[in-house]
């Protein structure tokens, strides 16, 4: 199966939630939107290493980061999630998920498409 931006999953999927708020975003629109949502979210809360081995987006909601990587996908951009529970450096006492991207043509792609 292969997903495409706008194609509505049964899960809920590209309506994206931050915290508890309502849906603030729907992405029925091209690739061109997908893309622009992307760079202003990794622009807000990626980061990435100056050697450009990764990428990754950090966030307090799980099905943000499920549902950011549902999006990438689908621009053939595949990522792994790793959960950080009771970091001493992080905020508050929720854990903390990270969206990685490094395999090195995912990296190419989101470098020539999305870039922050």
């Amino acid at each position: 199966m292969s997903l495409h931006v706008g194609t509505r999953i049964e899960v809920g999927f590209p309506i994206f939630r931050f915290k508890n708020c309502e849906t603030i975003v729907i992405l029925r629109g091209d690739k061109k939107c997908a893309e622009g949502f992307l760079r202003g979210l990794f622009e807000a809360n990626g980061y990435n290493d100056k050697q450009g081995c990764y990428v990754a987006l950090s966030a307090i909601s799980p099905i943000l980061i499920r549902q950011v990587q549902v999006l990438l996908l689908s621009l053939s951009i595949p990522s792994s999630i790793r959960i950080n529970g009771n970091s001493k450096a992080s905020f508050g006492k929720k854990d903390v998920y990270t969206l990685n991207i490094t395999n090195p043509r995912g990296l190419e792609i989101f470098k020539e498409n999305i870039g922050f």
